[in-house]
């Protein structure tokens, strides 16, 4: 029993360690479950991850792919772009050339286009040069503005067909009696002269004689004696006292003298200047006339009639024949010519020849023109005084109506018409109507010139005559009232001219008082 015991505990013993070796067995099998289920999730994970590695590389293939197109795509407009710019660079040295051809051709063109503009400048000067005596003096002055403003443009200011421009449109405006203009002109061109080429210099001493004769023209005789001494010694040194530009300086000279009243010391210079003309250049020369009727009207002034005569038929013979009637020489020299004999109470041969004038300026000048106005008013002063009223009339007021449009009616010259047209009406008897034009100009003298001016005293001078002229008439009709108020009214006008105690002021004084008598 024992043995049996003892074996079925050695058999328990055994079953035991058989369960123990196979729960160990079991232990190690689930451990190496454990590590084969690790490892399998390991191997998982891998292969998870083996998966994302093929898609990211099929991913990144793809890509590749489209990064290798890409690439090509740039490569290929990378080339398109290097063969444009190639093209571009072609087409901009292209242009650049083409551009340097259109600035040459550009610069040609403007050259061409400058030259052209000078020529015609110096085409209009020169055509306004030939027309200056003959046509409308504002026709030529626009042909010479048009070609200054284009010399002064393209040439400077300082360049010699600038300046002759410039000097010839003084001269044109001279000739229209814009004097401040002129002057202002004739300054800015001795200028420039003296500044270019100096004081000495002919073309700065023609400037110098061209600015002082007009001066001497305007009465700025203070003024114009030192330019016209400083022309003349300038020339005496330089080229003899004979010499043609010398005598032109003497001429000016003269007319200087003759200006301010020192008729023998001008009449001396002039005859000197004739006797080297009438020598070296025969008695027919342009030069020799001129200076024949400078002395001429110096000898209409000294009262030597007959030589003055003599003189200006000369003249008007040689001016007649070799420049035309319609020539601005020709015209002043019947205009001369005309009021000497008129003067000389030979009005009919004035008459003609003032009509003569007329008509010629008419023609070459429009009926506008202030040198026809004044044509028009010498022949109606002409007319008044050999009576012939009605046309003298006509033509006053023809006068007055051109230049009150032209001029304003506050105008100097508007004013010396309206006292031409006042005298003819007094004259022929319609004196109410003249003396509202003598009071019209009286009140606008004062206005614009101021009650103590020259040409305002002798207005008031001249209205105070006038109106004791009318007391005188009123008086013998015996209009006592208005002889009395006239009487007082002309006293008291004239008293500034004569003063208080002048003889005239005290009989129209006495003359109202005793008008005003007669009314009590």
């Amino acid at each position: 029993m024992e043995a049996e015991l003892a074996a079925s505990q050695k058999r328990e013993r055994a079953a035991r360690d058989r369960v123990a070796e196979l729960e160990a067995t079991v232990a190690a099998s689930e451990a190496k479950i454990v590590m084969a289920n690790a490892e399998t999730r390991t191997v998982q994970s891998q292969a998870d991850m083996a998966l994302v590695l093929q898609r990211r590389v099929a991913e990144l293939e793809a890509s590749s792919e489209s990064l290798s197109a890409e690439r090509d795509a740039l490569r290929s407009r990378v080339q398109t772009l290097a063969a444009f710019q190639t093209s571009a660079a072609t087409a901009a040295t292209a242009l650049q050339r083409h551009n340097a051809e259109l600035q040459a051709e550009n610069a040609a063109l403007a050259e061409s286009a400058q030259r052209l503009a000078v020529e015609s400048s110096q085409a209009t000067y020169q055509l306004a040069e030939v027309l200056r005596h003959s046509a409308p003096a504002g026709e030529v002055e626009k042909l010479l503005t048009s070609a200054l403003e284009v010399q002064e443009r393209l040439l400077g200011g300082e360049h010699e067909e600038t300046v002759a421009t410039s000097t010839l449109l003084a001269a044109t405006l001279e000739r229209q009696g814009r004097f401040p203009e002129a002057e202002a002109r004739y300054q800015a061109v001795l200028a420039t002269r003296q500044n270019s080429l100096g004081a000495q210099h002919e073309l700065t001493l023609q400037a110098m004689s061209n600015l002082a004769s007009l001066l001497t023209q305007t009465a700025q005789y203070e003024d114009a004696a030192p330019l016209h001494r400083q022309a003349l010694e300038v020339r005496r040194k330089a080229l003899g006292d004979e010499h043609e530009r010398t005598l032109v300086c003497t001429s000016n000279l003269a007319i200087l003298l003759k200006q301010t009243g020192r008729y023998e010391g001008a009449a001396r210079l002039l005859r000197q200047v004739l006797d080297v003309q009438r020598r070296d250049r025969g008695e027919e020369h342009e030069d020799t006339v001129a200076t024949m009727n400078n002395l001429a009207i110096l000898c209409e002034e000294m009262q030597c009639g007959e030589e003055a005569e003599a003189l200006y038929r000369r003249v008007l013979h040689v001016r007649r024949r070799d420049l035309g009637e319609a020539h601005e020489d020709c015209i002043q020299s019947m205009t001369n010519l005309a009021s000497l004999l008129g003067h000389g109470e030979r009005a009919e041969e004035a008459e003609v020849l003032y009509r003569q004038a007329l008509e010629a300026r008419r023609r070459t000048c429009g009926e506008d023109d202030e040198r026809t106005l004044t044509a028009t008013n010498r022949l109606a002063v002409l007319l008044e005084q050999v009576g012939g009223d009605d046309e003298a009339e006509a033509l006053f007021r023809g006068v007055l109506e051109r230049r009150t449009a032209a001029l304003g009616a506050e105008h100097e010259e508007v004013l010396l018409t309206m006292n031409y047209l006042s005298a003819l009406l007094a004259q022929t008897g319609r004196k109410d109507e003249a003396e509202g034009l003598y009071r019209r100009i009286l009140a606008t003298r004062e206005r614009v010139l101021g009650a103590s001016h020259p040409h305002t005293m002798r207005t008031r001078t001249n209205l105070g005559h006038f109106v004791a002229s009318r007391a005188e008439a009123w008086e013998g009709e015996q209009n006592w009232p208005k002889a009395g108020e006239a009487y007082l009214e002309a006293a008291a006008l004239c008293v500034q001219r004569y003063g208080d105690d002048a003889p005239l002021i005290i009989r129209l004084r006495a003359a109202g008082a005793a008008a005003h008598a007669h009314c009590i």
